[in-house]
């Protein structure tokens, strides 16, 4: 089975990357005045051709260890083979997750929270508008329904807009089927 590690330590990342015939690379649009930009990991033959711009491994670990940033990698796939799979994370992000902790945006946002009640919005800012009275089909307002062309049309007067669509409609058994 495939399983991820992580790590700051120079040496693996260098000798993890060269096995695979990975180079150092920057974000060509993200390097400015001679600083170091968006730091990659470039395989040949990948999506990085003509984007990134190989460095030297000292330029890449400076902007590393500068961006307090760990190695997230794995050695094969779940199949056995060479894995290229990595990513570059936080530390701390890195350390949580070696914890056990959850370090998403949204588990972040939830810590301390209490699930919202049945028809609240959870925390989350919502337009407040008066509700118009509801029927019971799909919850469309007393006064109007969406025909199948998209057109709206009046309850009351039962009027229906002329079809638009040109195409023939497909007639199904009862049973939901196509019929052959």
């Amino acid at each position: 089975m495939a399983r991820s590690q992580t790590t700051t330590d120079h040496d693996t990342i260098r000798h993890w990357a060269e096995k695979r015939g990975g180079k150092p690379s920057e974000v060509i649009s993200t390097a400015s005045g001679g600083d170091t930009g968006i730091i990659r990991i470039d395989f040949e033959g990948y999506s990085g051709e003509g984007t990134l711009q190989e460095i030297s491994w000292d330029d890449w670990f400076k902007r590393f260890d500068d961006s307090n940033l760990a190695f997230l990698y794995e050695e094969e796939t779940a199949e056995g083979q060479d894995s290229n799979f990595n990513k570059l994370v936080g530390r701390e992000t890195a350390e949580a997750r070696t914890a056990g902790e959850k370090t998403s945006r949204r588990a972040r946002r939830a810590v301390g929270r209490s699930p919202a009640p049945k028809g609240t919005s959870g925390g989350r800012r919502t337009a407040t508008r008066p509700e118009a009275p509801r029927t019971a089909r799909a919850g469309r307002t007393a006064k109007t329904a969406r025909t199948t062309t998209g057109a709206t049309r009046s309850r009351t007067s039962g009027a229906r807009p002329p079809k638009t669509s040109t195409s023939p409609k497909r007639r199904r058994s009862s049973g939901g089927r196509k019929r052959r």
